[in-house]
């Protein structure tokens, strides 16, 4: 994980650094502490069911794509697109796939 990516979700003390849709996991390896703020100690924490809006553009190797125009938690961070790498068991809602 790229350190201005990381240290912009460990440095919040709310939720700003959430995008909708997104769900944090979090595995504790000891009791909380009564804050405030709440203090943990953890050894996993996993966003899940992740969404964010981009656009995607072309396929490098198919059925991979780049994605850019990426939201701010990621272009602070330095990040302009990402390569998103699929399988072909992936479904994707909204989209029509002809062939090449």
């Amino acid at each position: 994980m790229p350190s201005g990516l990381q240290g912009a979700f460990e440095g919040a003390t709310d939720t700003s650094q959430l995008l909708t849709g997104q769900s944090v996991e979090v595995h504790l390896t000891g009791p909380a502490n009564a804050g405030p703020p709440i203090t943990v100690t953890a050894n996993r924490v996993r966003l899940r069911m992740t969404q964010f809006t981009g656009n995607v553009s072309g396929a490098p190797a198919p059925p991979n794509f780049n994605v850019g125009s990426l939201p701010a938690l990621f272009t602070g961070a330095g990040i302009t697109s990402i390569q998103v790498q699929t399988s072909s068991n992936t479904d994707f809602q909204g989209v029509t796939v002809s062939a090449a």
